[in-house]
């Protein structure tokens, strides 16, 4: 974002603080959104995919206590097994 950007958007949210008190708040809701922003970027980066994104859901490796499969499929898995 370039410096005249940065300016005009500056100007337009200063007009809604009266206060100390509200610099203060949104001082910190900026800061948040920043952090949190910054963070999920450097997520997006390491994983390869972004947050939801569904090229990222085959990725995603299981637990190891837990294969996926419910009560049910296992017991007919196991049932299979047993008559093959």
């Amino acid at each position: 974002m370039n410096q005249d950007k940065m300016k005009a958007l500056a100007t337009e949210l200063a007009k809604d603080l009266k206060t100390p008190e509200d610099l203060n708040a949104f001082s910190a809701q900026l800061t948040k959104i920043t952090v949190e922003a910054a963070l999920n970027a450097e997520m997006e980066n390491h994983l390869g995919y972004a947050r939801h994104d569904p090229a990222g859901h085959d990725s995603i490796r299981p637990h190891k206590h837990n294969d996926g499969l419910t009560p049910l499929k296992k017991e007919q898995l196991y049932k299979k097994t047993l008559n093959s």
